[in-house]
């Protein structure tokens, strides 16, 4: 099983975990970032006194983040009308089926809109 991780806070890092090998490897270089032995090296240096503050520390980070996130997307996204329509055109063709399929081998053939039209570098 491969994870693949993208870190993007000071430095942009692209990770990828082996479960294997048990490892966090950087995309880029191909180096070891982080293996188990890390985080048993934590326990034993923090105690679970210290890593109950290093839980809320994360998860203060987390929020943060996602504080970043929302008010990006309200600056970005809410504000252009035709990225509204894309993403309400998406919802209908990507919402639960509430009924008997008529024809099952029928697949869509595309999704509304064009999607790199709306990337944007942040």
């Amino acid at each position: 099983m491969v994870i693949c991780s993208v870190y993007c806070s000071v430095r942009c890092r692209v990770t990828c975990y082996i479960d294997q090998m048990n490892t966090w490897y950087d995309m880029r270089t191909h180096q070891e970032v982080t293996n188990n032995h890390l985080f048993s090296e934590i326990q034993d240096s923090l105690g679970t006194f210290g890593l109950n503050g290093l839980d809320r520390l994360l998860c203060f980070m987390i929020v943060k983040e996602l504080q970043n996130f929302l008010r990006l997307y309200q600056r970005v996204i809410l504000k252009d009308k035709t990225a509204q329509d894309t993403l309400r055109a998406l919802q209908k063709v990507v919402s639960p089926i509430k009924g008997i399929i008529g024809n099952g081998l029928e697949i869509p053939t595309s999704a509304p809109g064009e999607p790199s039209a709306y990337q944007t570098s942040i």
